[in-house]
């Protein structure tokens, strides 16, 4: 489900968008304003609503070492992780739930494991952001303490070597491997 291409329909929606990393306002016309970067651009281009675009990405992760952690990711995209946009009116906890259940075909209640959002980041100039519409990325880390396998669209891909902790070694990867 998209806004509408017609905007007065779509106001009072957007008075209820949150956003994570700042507060956005309104132009004189009644447009959200990207908070972050003037981009050229107005519309929503190819995202789907007016003002913030939440994605969830998880970055999924197990032991494969004492020292060392595996990841899962997509398997025809390579490099890329597993993750979503959360529609109108969804929870993150919906979209994760959805997504680790595509990559497991387990739901997540029956897993032992840990997920939290971790870090969250606007990336400057990603084409798909206007002044109207942008996408904010919210990275979700999920630490699986069993061995699972993946379906067919996903595999673990060797992953990074431990430092100090996992959450700071999982946030110094997804700043490396997603150029945040």
């Amino acid at each position: 489900m998209t806004d509408p291409d017609d905007y007065s329909l779509v106001r009072p929606i957007i008075l209820t968008r949150k956003t994570h990393a700042l507060t956005f306002e309104l132009d004189a016309n009644g447009y959200p304003i990207n908070p972050f970067e003037e981009t050229n651009k107005t519309g929503r281009g190819i995202l789907p609503y007016y003002g913030p675009n939440q994605v969830i990405v998880l970055v999924i992760t197990r032991y494969c070492s004492p020292t060392h952690v595996n990841f899962v990711v997509v398997d025809h995209t390579p490099g890329v992780l597993p993750g979503d946009l959360l529609e109108h009116g969804e929870s993150v906890k919906q979209v994760i739930e959805r997504e680790y259940f595509d990559i497991f075909h387990v739901a997540i209640e029956e897993m032992p494991l840990s997920p939290y959002i971790i870090h969250c980041e606007y990336i400057y100039g990603d084409q798909r952001n206007t002044n109207w519409s942008w996408i904010e990325y919210n990275y979700v880390h999920i630490h699986v303490n069993t061995p699972l396998e993946t379906s067919t669209e996903y595999k673990w891909k060797a992953g990074f070597r431990l430092k100090s902790n996992l959450q700071k070694s999982v946030l110094d990867f997804i700043r490396y491997y997603h150029h945040c």
